[in-house]
């Protein structure tokens, strides 16, 4: 019993991630940013035989940064998914996506009228998707 709560727990957590990509990128980019141009008010220079070396230093935080990690990492997944999507033989899948997560202007019953699909093939391009990213991630749904 425990095993299908811990699932279910990570199916809604990517069904999150999903609503708030375009957030997620938004905050990376500004991680990213943070780093590169502000270095975060820490002291990003590394010293060698006493002199400064902050290009590397910021090197070395925006690869060793574990928010930024896995920030990253959930964002890849889900480009990853959409990537999939887009190369698929069926385009109501990706559209489906778009519609769900990121217009987040239709009820599931205009989704399935926009698209013309049953309510069973709804959940299932939806959890195909979800499971790309899980497979992604190493997540159990």
């Amino acid at each position: 019993m425990k095993r299908k709560t811990i699932e279910h727990q990570n199916y809604r957590l990517l069904e999150s991630e999903l609503y708030f990509y375009r957030d997620t990128k938004r905050e990376l980019e500004l991680m990213e940013l943070d780093i590169v141009e502000l270095g975060s008010g820490v002291d990003t220079t590394i010293k060698t035989a006493g002199i400064g070396r902050p290009t590397e230093a910021k090197a070395i935080r925006l690869l060793s940064s574990k928010e930024l990690i896995e920030v990253r990492r959930r964002a890849d997944a889900i480009e990853y998914m959409l990537e999939v999507l887009k190369n698929c033989e069926e385009p109501a899948k990706l559209k489906l996506i778009e519609m769900k997560y990121f217009e987040r202007k239709y009820t599931d019953v205009g989704i399935l009228e926009s698209l013309n699909i049953s309510k069973k093939t709804y959940y299932r391009w939806k959890r195909e998707a979800i499971l790309l990213v899980a497979n992604k991630l190493g997540f159990k749904v």
